[in-house]
């Protein structure tokens, strides 16, 4: 015996909770997009950065 609510509240959920995992994946890449540009920049110039706020002892 089938129950006709049953099926179609489940598919409702599943879609909603694909929805949901494709939003975070996208959001979980730009973060990752962001964090290595960063990486990459701030090891680019790493070394003019040293310099602007390093002191120099005599």
């Amino acid at each position: 015996m089938r129950v006709a609510g049953r099926k179609t509240k489940w598919k409702r959920c599943d879609g909603q909770i694909m929805s949901e995992y494709a939003i975070a994946l996208v959001m979980l890449s730009l973060v990752a997009v962001v964090l290595l540009s960063l990486v990459f920049f701030f090891s680019l110039y790493g070394g003019r950065l040293v310099n602007l706020i390093s002191i120099e002892y005599p």
